[in-house]
């Protein structure tokens, strides 16, 4: 049996209590790790839980954020291809204007040619030889035929090139 004496002294009677308090300090001693073990085992599922969820609610945002920039690029994409369609009628226009007015412009020199040949004609015709102004003029007048010739069939041939990429 154990007691205490009145000035405060353990007193022990038998061997098998001594082992019995032994045992049970040895048992407190022994489940405290396994116990503090389990306990954190616990808490750190917690937080890898916690963890998961915080992760599961980032990537939802990403995923959030990828769907609007798919939808921003094409609506984007969207936009530009509409820009580009009238981009493309307009530089057709002007072209289609500008190729009518060198067309219009080689009408007027090919008149201007055949009116100041025929002055000249008549000018020998009645004995007098065209001076350097008039012949300079023809000269200049032929060479702007001919250039507009070429830019004009040059202009056909970078259209039917277009075209032919275009289908």
């Amino acid at each position: 049996m154990i007691g205490l004496t009145r000035l405060g002294t353990l007193v022990v009677e038998s061997a098998e209590t001594i082992g019995l308090y032994t045992l049970a300090a040895a048992s407190v001693a022994a489940v405290a790790p396994i116990l503090s073990l389990i306990v954190n085992a616990k808490l750190r599922h917690k937080e890898k839980l916690e963890d998961y969820a915080r992760q599961d609610i980032v990537a939802a945002q990403a995923a959030q954020a990828a769907a609007l920039l798919l939808a921003a690029q094409a609506k984007t994409t969207s936009q530009n291809v509409e820009t580009q369609g009238k981009l493309n009628q307009i530089h057709t226009l002007v072209n289609s204007n500008l190729t009518k007015e060198m067309g219009e412009r080689l009408v007027s020199l090919r008149a201007q040619v055949i009116l100041s040949r025929e002055v000249i004609r008549l000018n020998r015709h009645n004995g007098l030889e065209p001076d350097e102004a008039a012949r300079s003029a023809l000269s200049n007048l032929e060479t702007a035929v001919s250039s507009l010739e070429t830019a004009l069939r040059e202009r056909g041939n970078a259209t039917v090139r277009a075209d032919s990429e275009q289908t």
